[in-house]
């Protein structure tokens, strides 16, 4: 009986902060999705991003001029 008594404070404690938790993740508003979250990561391959020619063009080359 004095065991029972012992543990089911802790149990009790345990439960509350859980299901705390439990609420707080359930009624926040959701994140953005993995897809939609901006990039912060390094290009492997130097230059190939946008606005960078790929190798062997220039910046000039890359832009079609229009003949007048």
């Amino acid at each position: 009986m004095i065991l029972t008594a012992v543990l089911i404070p802790p149990a009790l404690l345990l439960l509350i902060i859980a299901m705390d938790r439990l609420e707080d993740r359930i009624f926040s508003p959701p994140e953005a999705p993995r897809h939609a979250r901006p990039r912060g990561r390094l290009r492997l391959l130097p230059g190939r991003g946008p606005g960078n020619p790929p190798d062997g063009e220039d910046a000039d080359d890359a832009v079609p001029e229009v003949a007048a």
